[in-house]
């Protein structure tokens, strides 16, 4: 066992690292929306549809890309969740996810807001919008609060 491990106020018994521990110590909130993203994904992926508001400001090149970091995030934070391994490096990898994901719906609601807009729809851009971007700040949040703790680890 590492130093870092022994440090790591999240880190269980290595005996008691099973598939039951893991689910006791996930954020079902944060699961739940992995897991919601990573099903859209898929669907958008498989269906070959984006989102209009996607559609409607951004080229058919960025909206695969866009696609593309949102479908790994999603996938990348919830395999960080049930990851088996070390605790340290289950949170290190869905801490990746986490920033991935909300960098996504950052722009996605950005871009809800630009779509209502023009279509002059301004209750749909006061909406949708800002709720997408109020979440994908929380996943950023997530995110840095993870990094503060293995920050402390360092010194």
């Amino acid at each position: 066992m590492t130093t870092a491990d022994a440090d790591f106020p999240f880190t269980p018994p290595p005996d008691k690292r099973g598939i039951k521990a893991i689910f006791s110590e996930m954020d079902p909130l944060e699961g739940i929306f992995l897991f919601v993203c990573a099903l859209s994904s898929v669907g958008q992926i498989f269906s070959g549809a984006r989102p209009g508001s996607l559609e409607a400001v951004m080229p058919a090149t960025f909206q695969n890309i866009w696609l593309i970091v949102f479908s790994l995030g999603a996938f990348i934070g919830m395999t960080g969740i049930c990851w088996l391994g070390r605790r340290l490096d289950s949170i290190l990898i869905e801490s990746v996810g986490l920033a991935w994901v909300g960098l996504t719906l950052v722009i996605y609601g950005f871009a809800q807001i630009i779509a209502a807009f023009q279509i002059e729809n301004v209750g749909g851009a006061l909406m949708a919008g800002p709720l997408t971007i109020v979440l994908g700040i929380a996943f950023f949040w997530k995110h840095r609060r993870i990094q503060r703790v293995l920050d402390r680890l360092k010194t």
